[in-house]
């Protein structure tokens, strides 16, 4: 009988930290079972990622470290963190949403990269009224008109133009490395899926 994914993943995880031997051959054995295996929590699938980490970070060999980032870089892919990618927000593995409210240079790099994935967190955005005044110096020129003539919330009147407006913001803002204010705090940010990898070592 085949051993199920949790036992293959506790065997890659015991013997990750051992070297020398078989043990970079055994452990390239037991990453091929996992690539192709599918967990039934986000737990393990969680446990699989950092697993991948340390690897990456102390692989016993080229043909280890090659494989290991290769399976980083298709990882948003597997369905079981697709299933289970709600569960790991915030958990930095590619495929999965980030919640923060990130500094101007940040945000900017981000909307430069991945703004179509960016979206304003709303329901943590504090004194949205105060906002009502900024968005005329957010906007184009081209799209103040519309800004006085459309009454509505700033949800709905920065609409798909959060990105390129609201998020530009450090234009009206104090130098680099300060918080982008409009109202409290930083620019809350939801940042989509399959944008972001963490891994030690780089």
């Amino acid at each position: 009988m085949a051993p199920s994914p949790t036992t293959l993943l506790r065997r890659a995880e015991s013997m990750a930290r051992e070297y020398g031997g078989e043990h970079g051959t055994r452990k390239r054995e037991l990453l091929t079972l996992l690539d192709r295996a599918t967990f039934r929590s986000a737990g393990q699938v969680l446990r699989l990622h950092e697993l991948l980490c340390f690897l990456r970070a102390y692989p016993d060999d080229a043909e280890l470290l090659g494989q290991v980032e290769a399976m980083l870089e298709t990882f948003d892919r597997r369905r079981d963190l697709q299933r289970h990618r709600r569960e790991l927000a915030d958990s930095g593995i590619a495929g999965t949403p980030i919640h923060y409210g990130f500094y101007a240079p940040t945000a900017e790099w981000l909307v430069q990269r991945w703004g179509d994935r960016l979206t304003v967190d709303w329901p943590e955005f504090d004194n949205r009224k105060r906002l009502e005044n900024l968005l005329p110096l957010l906007a184009l020129d081209c799209e103040t008109p519309g800004l006085d003539e459309i009454v509505k919330p700033p949800r709905e009147r920065m609409g798909d133009c959060i990105r390129a407006n609201f998020l530009r913001a450090r234009r009206i803002t104090p130098p680099a490395g300060r918080v982008v204010r409009a109202g409290r705090g930083r620019h809350p940010v939801r940042h989509g899926a399959g944008s972001h990898r963490r891994r030690p070592g780089r």
